[in-house]
Parts: C-alpha cells; sequence; structure tokens
C-alpha cells in the first residue's frame, strides 16, 4: 500500500507566522508517520526552505505536482465581507449619481418608450 498523498496549502511561506508554523508542523507531523506530504504556496520564503530541508516538497506551481494528491488540505479561505464592503465602495458613486440625476434617466426612458 503507498502512503497518501495530502496536499498543504496556505497563502504564503514568508515567515514565521501561525498559519505557517501550522503548515510545518502539519507537513513534518504527516511526514514522521509515514505519510507524503506536499506543500504550496505562491508565495515562498525562510520557511519553505525549513520545509525543504526536511524533505518535504514544497512547490509554488501546482503544474509542478507529479500526481493528483489523495487530499487536499486547503488553509485560509475567501473573506467574503471584505469583497461585499468593496462592491459597496464602488456602487455608492453609481448611486448616488443616479439619485442626484434620477429625472433625466426617467426622462430618457419615458421619451425612448413612447410613440409619437
Amino acid at each position: 500500500m503507498r502512503a497518501l498523498r495530502v496536499l498543504i496549502t496556505n497563502h504564503f511561506l514568508r515567515g514565521r507566522t501561525g498559519s505557517e508554523l501550522y503548515v510545518c508542523e502539519l507537513a513534518t507531523s504527516l511526514l514522521r508517520r509515514g505519510y507524503t506530504p506536499i506543500v504550496y504556496s505562491p508565495q515562498l520564503g525562510p520557511t519553505a526552505h525549513e520545509l525543504r530541508e526536511a524533505t518535504v516538497p514544497v512547490v509554488d506551481n501546482l503544474d509542478a505536482i507529479a500526481s493528483p494528491p489523495d487530499l487536499i488540505h486547503g488553509q485560509h479561505h475567501v473573506e467574503f465581507n471584505l469583497i461585499m464592503a468593496a462592491s459597496v465602495m464602488f456602487m455608492i458613486p453609481v448611486i448616488v449619481l443616479f439619485f442626484l440625476a434620477q429625472r433625466v434617466f426617467v426622462e430618457g426612458v419615458t421619451l425612448t418608450g413612447s410613440k409619437e
């Protein structure tokens, strides 16, 4: 039976913060237990070097992984609250413009839809 291939992802491996330390601990623990961890991050740094020294493969391009993993452990998530906040910020000028020029917009719609 071959070892389970586990892909571990993280936003970056540049420093020694919480999620980076967790990725290091998880990958080295899996390796000690006979699994095959592979770490992916688009931004590499000293933490990636530390993992490579511990014989854990680290890639910054998913195409570099020869065969698909059996399990993917993904760190982080999309922060929808920030995306929604940015969307609202971009919509505010459009909404203000509409209310300021509402009469012109309504007249334009009524004139183009009427038959004379």
